[in-house]
């Protein structure tokens, strides 16, 4: 049978490539994509992670911790915490962009003006 045919645990996505210590199903009303893709990758170092679209715009992420001794609890209760993180950082970010964007385009304009001449 392939791999990809296996039985796996209910847990476990469709097309998953490995068994999950543990599953988030993420709200993307909430958490949009790209907030947990960037969480996802902040804990790259602690877990694998597995993302998988649901029904009803959510995303599930699996999680296969690296670490043996690794808290599941502590692990998903932190990842909350990272989208919240990640969550605002976008609000903020799409909030500030327009004057972000005028104070590089000042920067530039100033910087790309030709020197006074020295007399």
């Amino acid at each position: 049978m392939p791999a990809s045919a296996a039985t796996q645990p209910s847990d476990v996505p469709r097309g998953a490539a490995f068994p999950f210590d543990f599953t988030v199903s993420v709200d993307t009303a909430i958490f949009p994509s790209e907030v947990v893709l960037r969480t996802c990758y902040a804990f790259s170092d602690r877990c694998h992670c597995w993302l998988e679209s649901e029904e009803g715009a959510r995303i599930l992420v699996g999680f296969r911790l690296k670490a043996p001794s690794a808290d599941p609890d502590a692990i998903r209760g932190e990842f909350g915490n990272a989208l919240i993180d990640f969550g605002l950082r976008a609000s903020i970010e799409e909030k500030t962009r327009a004057v972000r964007e005028a104070i590089v385009s000042a920067a530039l304009t100033e910087a790309s003006a030709p020197a006074p001449v020295k007399r």
